[in-house]
């Protein structure tokens, strides 16, 4: 699987990896918030989304709730 946009703010992944999440595409951001939320477990994704999490969130480090 690999993204469909070369932008990393906007990366899209077909979505082969959450059968319970009916959308056929995520963003970074979907991702990003469905991890937070306990959607999808970060070990079971696949190596190349892993792997764009880990860069944009090392680009665009989470705020602090406080």
């Amino acid at each position: 699987m690999s993204a469909e946009n070369n932008d990393p703010d906007v990366l899209k992944f077909k979505n082969t990896f959450a059968p319970h999440v009916e959308n056929e595409e995520l963003t970074i951001h979907d991702i990003i918030l469905g991890l937070r939320l306990s959607v999808f477990d970060a070990g079971l994704l696949p190596t190349d989304v892993q792997k764009a999490v880990g860069e944009y969130l090392a680009r665009h480090p989470p705020e602090d709730d406080d």
